[in-house]
């Protein structure tokens, strides 16, 4: 295991931030990535370790604090301090208070004042912990993966149909936060004796009477759709729409890459991309470079983007309609409600905005572990652009 680090805590915020409240409520341990003293003894790496809170130092927390948010043994106007069991099972009030106290946008070394807090109510940094599958870290099985569909489960079963998982966990995180906040929402409404459908807005898209969202199909086979909305078309008949890829974070950085290349191998552009890189690296991407090119043919930057199927206006899981980055925020606003997320949220009508922007798809090599177009040790993907900073382009 590695030490979990702030920038892959970050990365997936919301979904560490509901992992933190699910192990803190339960009294589950987290793993050790060092050795610490807790009630003054060694706890040594490996071995897990319970929590109570997580602390954060800055100027920004010089407010009065209310008793629950002091720290023992510290002073109240260097610290504030969160703790899940003041929030029992709702998790929506922790995500939100975490998000109230810590500006991390708005605070170069925010990384650097997160702390986690022991059952002895000590301060350590968040690097004491080691990165597992569930915690920091990327994947786990989406077989032994339980979903949380709330009122979809009812609804699912009325209409006879099948809810599909999607083909990753941080997928499945996208799919609670967001069903989660339908299910609100429709409580709401039907305490206040309102009709429980609604309109949602994704993007430029509408949503019409959006009842939540569920797996593309065939998500499994990894397609570029990674997650469809569900509704009722006038009124009665549940229908999939908005076929959707996910990515991670808020920023390019986050997302990795936009696809592979393994279906264009007798694309022109790919081929000379690949020829001339032979020709520089006969040996391979050397370690630490981002070999890159802009991509002229604008039909392969937007299957690169949108599916290697697509046609406007005729969506599947190959051909997608939304590109959401982040995980879902809020739905805001009266009558029609707005889809938040922490990123961005872009629909084909906005598609310039992707194919010319700081985003824009590039070709990319770099050493890995894979001999991609039979380069050695390199692979070769579409990237973009502002997810690097150090390109060599050739």
């Amino acid at each position: 295991m590695a030490a979990l680090t702030w920038s892959q805590f970050k990365k997936r915020t919301l979904q560490n931030l509901r992992r933190f409240h699910e192990y803190v409520v339960d009294g589950a341990g987290f793993v050790l990535d060092k050795d610490i003293m807790v009630y003054g003894r060694t706890v040594p790496a490996g071995d897990s370790v319970k929590l109570i809170g997580l602390a954060y130092k800055s100027t920004r927390t010089l407010a009065k604090s209310t008793k629950s948010e002091r720290l023992q043994g510290c002073k109240t106007e260097d610290y504030k301090c969160i703790y899940p069991a003041d929030y029992g099972r709702n998790v929506r009030r922790f995500i939100n208070r975490f998000n109230n106290y810590y500006r991390s946008k708005t605070d170069s070394d925010f990384g650097k004042k997160l702390f986690v807090i022991t059952e002895d109510r000590q301060l350590h940094s968040i690097g004491i912990l080691s990165k597992t599958t569930d915690f920091g870290g990327r994947e786990v099985s989406m077989n032994s993966r339980n979903m949380k569909w709330g009122h979809l489960e009812s609804i699912a079963a009325a209409e006879n149909l099948t809810l599909l998982k999607p083909g990753k966990t941080v997928e499945a995180d996208w799919l609670d936060n967001f069903n989660e906040l339908v299910g609100a929402e429709r409580e709401r409404r039907r305490k206040r004796g309102e009709s429980m459908l609604f309109d949602l807005k994704v993007g430029s898209v509408t949503i019409p009477n959006c009842v939540g969202a569920m797996g593309a199909p065939g998500a499994s086979s990894d397609p570029k759709a990674d997650i469809v909305f569900l509704y009722y078309k006038n009124g009665k008949d549940l229908r999939i729409t908005g076929f959707t890829s996910l990515k991670e974070g808020s920023t390019p950085k986050d997302f990795q890459q936009w696809g592979g290349l393994s279906g264009y191998r007798d694309h022109e552009e790919v081929k000379k991309y690949v020829k001339d890189l032979e020709d520089q690296y006969p040996n391979g991407a050397p370690s630490g470079k981002n070999i890159g090119r802009e991509i002229d043919d604008r039909s392969l930057k937007i299957e690169a983007i949108y599916g290697p199927l697509y046609a406007k206006g005729r969506y599947n899981s190959d051909s997608v309609q939304l590109i959401v980055q982040g995980q879902p925020i809020s739905l805001s606003g009266n009558d029609e409600k707005v889809l938040r997320v922490e990123g961005s949220i872009h629909s084909d009508d906005e598609m310039d905005d992707l194919l010319n922007g700081p985003a824009r798809p590039v070709f990319m090599a770099r050493k890995g572990d894979r001999s991609d177009f039979g380069v050695p040790g390199t692979r070769i993907f579409v990237y973009p652009k502002a997810g690097r900073t150090n390109w060599e382009m050739i």
